[in-house]
């Protein structure tokens, strides 16, 4: 008499393997879409920061005529889909000594709350300093 042997898989194991397969399968793919998402953040944030140093080498402060050039800077595109802007604030408490907080902004289409880059620095300027004595 033979032997009744089973070779091969039930319809039970087949689908419980596919299952498995698809759920590493559908893991990879959210990993890759938010590797990929992460990428294009980090590619943006990057041309935001050339962006701004660019804007500073372009708009620079200077003086002319005992007054400051470029203090404020309206809404101008300093990259193709970037678009830069710099708001000078004037401290309350030091409004004749000459602080000021310069908001400096670059603003880029996007998906997303993470669509600006912005740096913030105070500025002081006077041109009350005593000239040196020459010999």
């Amino acid at each position: 008499m033979r032997k009744n042997s089973r070779i091969g898989l039930t319809l039970l194991e087949v689908v419980l393997a596919l299952a498995i397969l698809g759920l590493g399968v559908a893991a990879l793919a959210t990993a890759t879409s938010r590797c990929l998402a992460l990428v294009a953040v980090s590619k943006s944030y990057h041309q935001a920061r050339y962006a701004l140093e660019l804007a500073e080498l372009r708009f620079p402060i200077v003086e002319k005529d005992d007054e400051l050039v470029n203090k404020e800077v309206p809404e101008t595109e300093i990259l193709p889909g970037f678009l830069f802007k710099r708001v000078a604030e004037v401290q309350p408490d030091y409004e004749d000594v000459g602080l000021f907080v310069l908001h400096n902004r670059v603003t880029w289409e996007g998906r997303g709350s993470n669509t600006y880059e912005e740096t913030v620095r105070y500025y002081y300027y006077t041109n009350d300093l005593p000239e040196a004595d020459q010999p």
